[in-house]
């Protein structure tokens, strides 16, 4: 037993992070602190995440280089055998519960099976209690913080790399956002035990996206700057 729950639980925690957002990867430094955790070459990592030149038949060229930037750390840790790992993007603040709970959290994780787990999400569950987890069938939005089980991820890259193989609107699924695609693979592997933590413990915190068209005012100099501390100050009245 370490005092660090979730490093003693995952394998491994990979941190998706565009090499020039450096103000994400200082607000991540603090969240991981947060849970008494701090990068660790093999255990906790931030993954360069990629930026293609063009778009291609995909959403943006931020949802292609986010889709790429899942599929590699997926496909990496199919090639190296991890038992488990959590991935989280860069814009993921955690809740409160999760450091006071993490003990608890992962001696529930240990009592149930799973092969995909969601610490963050959208969804409004009544939990009934400070931290629950509850099986789940239907899609989720975003994958800012999951985590796959080393059984499922043979078949997981699989699936994602027939996913890049097709064009946009394949019927059985082509070419699309991230956790679009990972929503696709549930609902086309009904064996596949889904379980999300309820209430959510990661949320997505605002700040200027690397996916999609940013809005006018995160493209202009000074009043992107401007932006920015006033979305930090809204995180902080929180």
């Amino acid at each position: 037993m370490t005092d660090y729950p979730l490093l003693e639980y995952f394998e491994r925690i990979e941190i998706i992070n565009l090499p020039d957002r450096h103000d994400r990867r200082q607000e991540m430094l603090g969240q991981l602190k947060q849970l008494g955790l701090s990068p660790v070459p093999g255990r906790v990592e931030f993954f360069p995440a990629q930026r293609p030149d063009t778009r291609g038949d995909w959403p943006s060229v931020g949802a292609r280089g986010c889709f790429l930037s899942h599929y590699e750390i997926l496909r990496r840790a199919r090639d190296e055998g991890l038992r488990n790992i959590l991935v989280l993007e860069d814009d993921c603040d955690f809740a409160p519960e999760l450091s006071r709970h993490q003990r608890k959290l992962t001696q529930a994780l240990r009592a149930t099976p799973w092969d995909i787990l969601y610490l963050g999400h959208r969804e409004r569950v009544d939990a009934g209690g400070p931290l629950t987890l509850c099986a789940w069938s239907r899609p989720l939005m975003t994958a800012h913080a999951y985590a796959v089980n080393g059984n499922v991820l043979p078949r997981l890259v699989k699936h994602l790399e027939k996913v890049m193989r097709r064009p946009s609107g394949h019927p059985e699924g082509g070419r699309q956002h991230y956790d679009g695609a990972l929503s696709t693979f549930r609902a086309q592997n009904e064996d596949i035990k889904t379980v999300i933590v309820a209430p959510s413990v990661g949320r997505q915190r605002s700040s200027r996206s690397d996916i999609t068209e940013n809005r006018w005012f995160d493209r202009t100099w000074g009043i992107r700057s401007m932006v920015g501390k006033l979305r930090s100050f809204k995180r902080g009245m929180r």
